[in-house]
């Protein structure tokens, strides 16, 4: 088994509770599934990456069609555990249940500290175009300073908010901690506001209720913020200190419970020339603060001390690969005399599937793990002819192919795919191993 299949092995064997995994690969990454990173991380995709976050989407970020990766794809019935797409987090008694049909987020019967709880999607969407609606069955105590709500932020701190407390509805817009846009004049009425909706529709953003998930009224508007276009959703709830038996919030679907399959953007879609300081959202960075290094100024420069393990980016979203590629050109490879390494990866979520293209010690492979993995083909590596790798899909068949230039491409290998490509995790590392490594990104896609 080589070692890009013992890191997405050691993932996959995470997924079920937060865990450190090292597995020779690295010892300085770490999965989340229950939403629990180790000081200094945040939960984005499955991953605990850099809480030092890098600026939203630069002038060189890809803007993504409003069709694809939108907050529709994100549905719930709540019947299948919150792990397997949202990150539930409760503390100080305060408690998240996701089972037989409803979201439950209660406050603890006798209250110690600040107790809060939260469900909070693994991935990144885009709120353009979209609507994200729940349906509310029961809410805490409406008498006290008990508070519940939904909300959208983005990783910089930007917050769009739909809130409850002191039966109070609050809908505010938050900016580098400053609330820039609120509401708080309509009462809360538990019949009437029984369904609760943000919608975006060309350049507006709405807060909406409903009594049957049918007829919409707006209570408050504003124009779209720009960060829309890469936000996360969240349901929670919390009471302050002291506050005993404050009830809990409960939710009976979201976005309607069931849709149709999702439909995610091509991966050509994510465009980053890595020139302006700002590597493009969803893209988030991972690996140890502490033996990692990122700089871009101009291209991308990712560096991995000795046995600091991966040093690069995941997409906090997902991608349909069917038909469509995802390209790196890789301006400065690592020491090729050397053990570091340098991959691009395509993975089903939970990275128990992938195709890989990675080189080490001179050599430039092309793998593929279904989960079992085996080399598709290997060649001598070049600096100038492969300076440009691609994943690429046609017809059931994975491409893995090289370029001089990124326009014209010679295929190293191919294989069938494998597994479901239509909404697949892009990441790209340098790996730190006996030796440091260090490698120059100019162009994704």
């Amino acid at each position: 088994m080589t070692r890009l299949a013992i890191m997405h092995l050691s993932i996959a064997v995470c997924l079920t509770s937060a865990c450190f995994y090292s597995a020779d690969f690295t010892d300085t990454n770490y999965s989340c599934s229950n939403g629990q990173c180790p000081p200094g991380f945040m939960c984005v995709a499955g991953m605990c990456v850099d809480e030092v976050a890098d600026a939203d989407a630069g002038s060189d970020g890809g803007v993504l069609p409003a069709a694809c990766g939108t907050l529709t794809n994100l549905t719930n019935d709540f019947t299948t555990p919150a792990t397997d797409w949202a990150f539930p987090y409760a503390q100080d008694g305060a408690v998240v249940d996701v089972s037989g049909g409803s979201a439950r987020l209660t406050m603890p019967a006798t209250a110690s500290g600040s107790p809060y709880c939260e469900l909070a999607s693994m991935l990144y969407y885009d709120a353009r175009g979209s609507r994200f609606f729940v349906e509310i069955t029961e809410m805490v105590d409406t008498s006290d300073d008990a508070y519940a709500g939904i909300r959208l932020f983005s990783r910089s701190g930007y917050l769009i908010t739909f809130a409850q407390q002191r039966g109070q509805l609050n809908l505010t817009i938050d900016e580098n901690g400053s609330t820039t846009n609120s509401n708080s004049s309509h009462s809360y009425d538990p019949v009437a506001h029984r369904w609760w909706q943000l919608r975006e529709d060309s350049g507006t953003l709405y807060w909406e209720v409903s009594a049957d998930g049918q007829d919409w009224q707006v209570l408050h508007s504003a124009p779209t913020p720009s960060f829309v276009s890469w936000v996360q959703m969240n349901l929670y709830a919390g009471t302050l200190d002291g506050l005993d038996d404050s009830g809990q919030f409960t939710l009976s679907s979201l976005n309607g419970g069931t849709s149709d399959a999702p439909v995610w953007c091509a991966p050509t879609t994510l465009v980053d020339t890595f020139d302006d300081g700002q590597v493009t959202l969803p893209l988030t960075r991972f690996g140890s603060a502490g033996a990692c290094m990122w700089d871009e100024t101009p291209g991308l420069q990712i560096s991995a001390a000795a046995s600091a393990g991966s040093c690069g980016y995941v997409s906090g979203t997902l991608f349909d690969l069917r038909d469509s590629s995802v390209s790196l050109d890789i301006s400065q490879m690592v020491n090729t005399a050397e053990d570091g390494l340098v991959y691009l990866s395509v993975n089903e979520p939970g990275f128990a599937r992938s195709l890989n293209m990675y080189q080490r010690g001179g050599l430039l492979e092309a793998e593929r793990c279904v989960p079992a993995c085996s080399v598709v083909d290997n060649i001598a590596y070049d600096p100038i002819a492969h300076r440009w790798w691609r994943i690429a899909e046609a017809a059931g068949e994975a491409l893995f192919q090289t370029s001089p230039d990124g326009q014209m491409w010679t295929t190293l290998g191919a294989a069938p795919s494998g597994f479901d490509l239509s909404g697949i995790v892009i990441d790209f590392a340098v790996v730190g191993n006996a030796s440091p490594a260090a490698a120059t990104f100019d162009r994704l896609n």
